[in-house]
Formats: structure tokens, sequence, C-alpha cells
């Protein structure tokens, strides 16, 4: 099993081809809101427990192959899907137990072993605050909530907002973990594979 199947990078443009989505174009929708997308058979497979549908239709296919695989269908998948879609996708590969999205977007199924491995635990450090302290983090909470409420807020306050803001943004670690949920969690509506009962922290 190739390594780059455990991993999908922030700005990776043909992540999906690997787990057997093509994406097409966006203009075969008319909102503007869905991308056509080619799938093979490990495709609709994926999508099968993305959806929780043992049976999922698909139109006619726009190419013959996907990935170098014969192509089964196409359907029209929302953008803002595309995360949860990664998350299945890398869930499902062999030994993964968690995934974890870093600060920059970066997605890695993580197995048992890995979440275990102390090399890793920095980066699982401080995930809630993103390297503030408390008291910089509940600083940060309460100038930010005051900037959305459209309150007036003093020119200290601002740069103090601004250089909080600062050190949240180039914070590198975990910021969110999706857990596979022991086999006695499962619900009856839960696949083979645990993936409706993430959990994220």
């Amino acid at each position: 099993m190739a390594r780059d199947m455990f991993h999908i990078g922030t700005h990776e443009s043909n992540w999906s081809d690997r787990y057997g989505i093509c994406m097409l174009t966006g203009e075969a929708d008319a909102l503007g809101e869905r991308i056509l997308c080619d799938v093979n058979d490990d495709g609709r497979e994926l999508l099968k427990a993305v959806f929780g549908m043992p049976g999922l239709s698909l139109s006619a296919c726009m190419n013959s192959t996907v990935n170098g695989k014969p192509s089964t269908g196409s359907l029209l998948i929302p953008f803002g899907l595309m995360e949860c879609i990664k998350v299945v996708a890398l869930m499902r590969q062999p030994g993964v137990v968690e995934v974890w999205k870093f600060a920059g977007g970066e997605l890695r199924g993580m197995t048992e072993a890995e979440c275990n491995n102390p090399e890793y635990q920095p980066y699982l450090q401080d995930r809630h605050t993103r390297g503030l302290s408390e008291e910089d983090y509940q600083k940060w909470y309460e100038l930010q909530q005051r900037r959305a409420c459209h309150a007036k807020m003093t020119d200290t306050e601002k740069l103090e907002l601004f250089a909080l803001e600062q050190r949240r943004d180039s914070f590198f670690g975990v910021v969110k973990v999706w857990q596979k949920a022991p086999r006695n969690r499962r619900g009856p509506a839960a696949d083979s594979s645990g993936l409706t009962h993430q959990k994220m922290m």
C-alpha cells in the first residue's frame, strides 16, 4: 500500500484520482456549488461509505477510465463535501484509526502505532488554543468576540488582537482529530468500517 494513500496535501489538486474519483468541471452545475466527477469502482465504494448508501446510482460516465481503471459512472459532488470525502478515504486505509488535520489544512491517516509514537505527540499539544497559553487564548477569544459584535475597541486592543491572531495562524500542530469508533459503539446505521461514528476533538 503506497504511503501517499495515507496523506492528502493542503493544495493537492488531483488527490481524488488515487481514490477512484476524477474531478472534471464545475461548469456542469448551474448553481456553481458542485463539480462533475467520474468514478471507478474504488470511488463508488468510497462514496457509498461517505453517504451510507449501499446502492448508489450514478449517471453515465464522461470518460472511459479513472486512474487507469474503468469508469463506472459520474455524479455532481458539492464542494463543501470534499473534506468529508478526504477523511473517509483516509480512514478506509488499512490500519488507520485516526485522521489528523494540521493547521495548514493537510490531512494524514494515522495508524495506532503512529498515534502512540512519542515523536508525534508534540503535534497534538495545544490544538484547542493553537499554541496560545490559556490566558492568551481567553484574551484572544474575548477580543475577537467584541470585534464580531462591532464593539468599540481601542488601538491597543486592535494591535493585541492582531498579534494574537498572527501567533495562532503560525501554529503548525494538529487542529482536529477524527477517530474510528470501536465496534461495540456502532449504531445500526453504521457501515462495517464505523465511519458514521467519527469523533471530532
